[in-house]
């Protein structure tokens, strides 16, 4: 080709480069701008048609047009038709034995979900008689405190003095010696605390003396109800003077009375509202979780249908109960 062009046209090799050259890069221009254009049909191709990538079995792309043109069944028992030939040409597929495998298979997993079931029930079993223990064991621990604290509970003014007072220690002491620094000193300083009287307690007392007083002066023991009444008169001096509350006042005494009897009155009525609310709480929560426990099997349920209905063994409208 070459020498051709050499011969017919007097050229040096030079010049016949130049041009070999110019062509080449003409030609390439040529090829990409060809290119170019062919890349721009296809993306504009891709935009009207809006293709979908669909591949069947030889390995082609189908169209959106292409899947249009499929047609759907149109009755019932044509979808029937094309289910049972679509089962057959699987089962074709699958070999003579695929239908004692699956029933093996079936019969398999019924059994392990039997077994599950089983398992859960004793479980739930065990643990409500485990509770049922537990709150027995509660209500005898109660009972048994109860009557504990129903005895007879010991006086809070022996105790403190029992407390208080120290047990003497003898010291033995030879004939004809003195012993020294032996001697048991009581704290004055450290005194019992005075039993807590109750009102009830104060008012009994406080009208016991007055009652002794008036039939003293009834039977004409003037002398004798004055000294009583002096005595009482300064014990409680005696005792405002060491700081003892002393409670010598009958409506003051009978206030306080009523003011106990108000206090466990509320305390009272507080406790049934609590007792009240509690139980109403108890109430909602567990109507909550019965809704709960509803939505979650319902929901289970449509669950299980989808599944049947996404595999052909149930049809939406047909096999609903």
């Amino acid at each position: 080709m070459i020498d051709q062009l050499k011969t017919s046209s007097n050229m040096n090799d030079t010049e016949l480069r130049k041009t070999i050259d110019t062509e080449y890069k003409f030609l390439s221009n040529v090829f990409e701008q060809i290119k170019q254009f062919r890349q721009s049909e296809t993306v504009q191709e891709k935009g009207t048609e809006r293709h979908v990538q669909v591949t069947n079995r030889t390995g082609k792309i189908k169209t959106a047009k292409e899947l249009k043109e499929v047609q759907r069944a149109k009755t019932l028992e044509e979808l029937h038709q094309r289910l049972d030939s679509y089962k057959a040409s699987k089962a074709v597929k699958k070999g003579p034995n695929y239908e004692r495998n699956l029933k093996r298979k079936i019969k398999k997993k019924s059994k392990v979900l039997k077994a599950k079931e089983e398992r859960k029930k004793l479980a739930r079993r065990v643990a409500k008689e485990k509770k049922a223990e537990q709150k027995r064991e509660e209500e005898e621990t109660k009972r048994l405190l109860e009557k504990a604290n129903l005895e007879k509970k010991p006086n809070v003014a022996e105790i403190d003095c029992k407390a208080t007072i120290k047990p003497v220690t003898e010291v033995p002491v030879a004939k004809g010696s003195i012993v020294f620094n032996k001697l048991d000193v009581v704290d004055e300083s450290v005194k019992a605390k005075p039993a807590k009287d109750r009102p009830q307690v104060a008012l009994q007392k406080l009208e016991k003396t007055q009652r002794l007083i008036s039939k003293l002066k009834e039977k004409g023991n003037i002398d004798k109800a004055a000294k009583i009444q002096d005595k009482v008169l300064w014990n409680n001096v005696l005792n405002k003077a060491e700081g003892v509350r002393v409670k010598d006042d009958k409506e003051k005494i009978k206030k306080s009375i009523k003011r106990v009897e108000d206090r466990k009155k509320k305390s009272e009525k507080k406790w049934k509202e609590r007792i009240e609310h509690t139980q109403k709480q108890m109430e909602s929560r567990q109507k909550k979780r019965k809704e709960n426990l509803k939505s979650r099997k319902d929901q289970k349920i449509k669950k299980k249908i989808k599944k049947s209905i996404k595999k052909g063994r149930t049809l939406p409208g047909v096999n609903d109960k």
